[in-house]
């Protein structure tokens, strides 16, 4: 699946107010803030919450979606809520439970657009450990689209989920 990016020339300020508590996502401690002040700070914290999942817990992918949230776009976290992933599902049928144990950060480079005041495109490389019928070590690699809204930048976009 691919969430489509923000409009070119649209800074997501229609996007700026978070989804849930701007203070912490749901399962993180009461004492974790939201850091939205670096796009690569951010593109990291989406990355390790959505990445992280536990289907028996969690139900549906939605779950994951909800922790990502605060370091997210409205219309992102409405676009992956509205779709499925075929990543859970397949987690679903290995009896998997997912955890990130390492995130890289870089610009993205390559075919991607170029670095703007209010746009950064970033490849994120996480490393996730599955636990579950068979136990493994994945890497997922994600371009993340971070934009500049009004409370700081947010992950808006994201190509291969």
């Amino acid at each position: 699946m691919t969430a489509a990016p923000a409009p070119a020339g649209t800074t997501g300020t229609d996007d700026a107010k978070p989804s849930g508590p701007a203070s912490a996502p749901a399962s993180a401690s009461p004492s974790a803030a939201v850091d939205l002040s670096a796009p690569d700070k951010v593109a990291e914290s989406f990355a390790r919450q959505y990445l992280a999942r536990n289907p028996p817990k969690d139900q549906t992918h939605r779950a994951a979606v909800g922790r990502a949230a605060p370091w997210a776009t409205r219309s992102l976290t409405a676009n992956l809520e509205a779709n499925s992933d075929p990543a859970f599902d397949k987690l679903v049928s290995r009896g998997g439970v997912s955890a990130v144990s390492a995130v890289k950060v870089e610009p993205a480079g390559g075919k991607l657009p170029p670095d703007t005041p209010l746009r950064v495109w970033r490849t994120v490389t996480a490393t996730v450990d599955v636990q579950g019928y068979t136990n493994t070590t994945e890497t997922t690699v994600i371009q993340t689209e971070v934009t500049h809204t009004e409370s700081g930048w947010r992950v808006s976009g994201i190509l291969g989920v």
